[in-house]
């Protein structure tokens, strides 16, 4: 079963995004900031995380920089969510949606993320 992470200040748009996962079969751990964020992906393991750019604690970006320090976490997919802020990726592992986003545009976006992702690890 895939896991994934959805971290997001807004307990509404978090608990939204688990439950439409988990309804998909997919394993979800939810945190609500992004220091406990930060915390969840250096001691578990995740094949993809879905965080909210603007939350207390630590960023979406702050996420990104944290991740790509630890081995275990460098490869990993991760989709950026915002309403205010487009910001610059740095690096093609990074997708961004725009909120508010099509539930059906965020399904895809992971399941393409997952899909590249597998076949990165069948390459390597």
């Amino acid at each position: 079963m895939r896991k994934i992470l959805v971290a997001d200040d807004e307990e509404f748009i978090a608990i939204l995004i688990t439950e439409l996962f988990q309804d998909l079969n997919y394993e979800v751990e939810t945190v609500y900031n992004g220091r406990d964020a930060i915390l969840a992906v250096v001691e578990d393991a995740f094949d993809l995380v879905i965080c909210d750019l603007m939350m207390p604690y630590a960023n979406g970006m702050d996420l990104v920089a944290a991740m790509r320090r630890h081995e275990h976490t460098r490869h990993t997919p991760i989709v950026l969510m915002s309403a205010a802020l487009v910001p610059t990726l740095p690096d093609e592992r990074v997708a961004f949606i725009a909120k508010p986003f099509n539930l059906e545009m965020l399904i895809d976006m992971v399941a393409n993320r997952l899909s590249s992702r597998s076949q990165e690890r069948l390459l390597a």
